[in-house]
């Protein structure tokens, strides 16, 4: 899948698919559109086979929508996600679900977006509607001081204290010299240790808008009762104000950029390229160039370079980071076993991205394809992951039906495009190098 990542692990069942009563061909029959009279937007799947439901709520704003100086605040909604309103305590809501059977019980934010979810007993989607309207559209903002202490702790642990932290920030800065992709969803310390209740209040006043929230229910929750309790709970909130209007790229990257990085664990490799994002079709190619060199063992940097060569203990990629609001990256990470160098590592990636340029194999391309479309319909069986997945491309994407057409857009790609997608995008002056040495923090 596109946004929710999952490993996909190769294996002999690739071309079997998961027996579903809903495959894509017929989901997008069965996905309910509904809007509340102050425009939040809702998507219902009803699968009545057990009394159960997932619901979502996904605001369009996260780290890209933030300030200059003001970073990190999209995040310490998350903290706030169980801080109460004026008229719940703080932890209430979440004691109250969790005593009633809520799983799945979370909240998230990242540089395109900030999610709330659950999943519960059918029994329990009135009580649920209640305290998540109530989380989202009127936080109290109980603890905030004490929550960015507790985020300031947690950038610690990610990033100052963290190897793989580490060089991730120095990518983010370099790949993006400005502009909304340049800092990490956690924020900068200097930025996050000035916040005050004060910027979270205006901040959730621009952007936590009804027209700005997109809701998916997927579970045993007929359509007519979804309406009723959506409309009581999600539509107290009046429409009030413009939508947030999207952050301009003010960056322009110009030729290769490298960094280098110490930090006191054993030296690692980050190779990126710059990229187009969902929808362009180039951004579903990245997606089987994932599964082509990095996943499974049988992907080409696994056997030559691990297998074969022995040259890395440890390569995967990530395609679309860190976002897909905007144009993203296709990351390269490596780790070299010891006695091989940084530079050694590098030369054999790009000798196999090179040969990745020239030719792919047409048996091999449909492995991959196989792969790759095992792992989306096996996802669609999950309530949550289906309700995510919808959510999150109504929101980023402004169109739920990509979730549904990316198997058929897949279907289309050819070993020609494959290769041409990646001769046009792995060349030096597109790329990112970070490398991370073995030494003192600085």
């Amino acid at each position: 899948m596109r946004f929710l990542k999952t490993i996909f692990f190769f294996s002999f069942f690739f071309f079997l698919v998961p027996s579903s009563p809903l495959f894509a061909s017929d989901l997008s029959s069965q996905v309910q559109s509904l809007t509340l009279s102050n425009g939040m937007r809702w998507l219902v799947v009803t699968r009545p086979e057990l009394p159960i439901f997932s619901g979502i709520v996904i605001v369009r704003t996260g780290g890209a929508d933030e300030e200059i100086g003001k970073t990190g605040l999209a995040h310490m909604f998350e903290h706030m996600a169980f801080k109460g309103s004026k008229d719940i305590k703080a932890n209430e809501a979440w004691e109250a679900l969790t005593r009633r059977g809520a799983t799945d019980l979370n909240a998230f934010t990242s540089k395109d977006i900030t999610g709330y979810h659950a999943s519960m007993p059918v029994q329990q989607f009135s009580l649920w509607a209640y305290l998540t309207s109530e989380m989202v559209f009127f936080p109290a903002m109980r603890d905030f001081y004490k929550e960015r202490d507790v985020v300031m702790e947690e950038w610690r642990l990610r990033y100052d204290n963290s190897p793989q932290g580490t060089v991730t920030e120095a990518l983010l800065h370099a790949a993006f010299p400005d502009g909304p992709y340049h800092t990490s969803p956690i924020g900068e310390p200097k930025d996050v240790s000035g916040l005050t209740v004060d910027d979270a209040f205006q901040f959730h006043h621009q952007h936590y808008l009804p027209q700005n929230m997109v809701g998916v229910l997927v579970g045993a929750i007929p359509l007519a009762e979804a309406k009723s309790q959506l409309e009581r709970f999600f539509g107290r909130l009046k429409k009030d104000g413009k939508s947030p209007e999207e952050k301009p790229l003010t960056y322009a990257f110009k030729g290769e950029a490298r960094e280098k990085v110490s930090f006191p664990a054993e030296e690692s490799l980050l190779i990126a390229f710059h990229k187009p994002s969902a929808p362009a079709r180039d951004d579903y190619v990245f997606d089987m160039l994932n599964g082509l060199l990095c996943d499974g063992r049988t992907s080409r940097f696994y056997q030559k370079l691990v297998q074969e060569k022995k040259l890395a203990s440890n390569i995967y990629c990530s395609n679309s980071f860190p976002g897909s609001r905007y144009e993203n990256l296709f990351v390269i990470f490596a780790d070299p076993n010891k006695g091989h160098s940084l530079g050694e590592l590098e030369g054999a990636l790009t000798e196999e991205l090179e040969k990745v340029r020239k030719e792919v194999g047409e048996e091999e391309l449909q492995k991959v394809r196989a792969g790759v479309l095992y792992e989306y319909f096996w996802g669609l069986e999950d309530n949550l992951h289906l309700a995510e997945e919808l959510a999150v491309s109504q929101a980023v994407l402004k169109d739920w039906r990509y979730t549904l057409n990316y198997p058929k857009v897949l279907e289309t790609i050819t070993k020609e495009e494959v290769s041409a997608v990646a001769a046009k995008y792995f060349v030096p002056e597109n790329r990112v190098v970070v490398e991370r040495k073995r030494g003192k923090r600085k």
